[in-house]
């Protein structure tokens, strides 16, 4: 079991300005193809972040605040996606993705 305390002893990528993230390996499932896991961290007034997620599968689940996220698909449709604290989003691969600035904190 991974809980938070752990988690956040991890070193921490820094996206942007006020977006970072703790990635880990999964301990849960050792017969897992793609094992990684991670904290997203959005503080208040962070710059925007744009990635283009092409080879894996992701998922964001939101454990505080809420998430303004921009998906553009394969065939350049947009969509804005905005869960909430005890929501799940599902991002296949494929996908452009942009968090634009945001005013609030959030974790993923």
């Amino acid at each position: 079991m991974t809980v938070p305390d752990d988690v956040d002893k991890m070193p921490r990528l820094t996206f942007n300005t006020g977006i970072t993230t703790n990635i880990f390996q999964s301990r849960e499932r050792d017969d897992a193809r793609y094992p990684r896991h991670g904290y997203c961290y959005g503080e208040p007034d962070h710059l925007p972040y744009h990635w283009d997620q092409e080879d894996l599968d992701e998922t964001h689940y939101v454990l505080s605040g809420k998430i303004h996220s921009m998906v553009e698909d394969a065939a350049g449709r947009t969509i804005v996606l905005e869960p909430a604290r005890g929501e799940h989003i599902h991002l296949p691969a494929g996908y452009k993705h942009t968090l634009p600035a945001h005013v609030g904190d959030r974790v993923l």
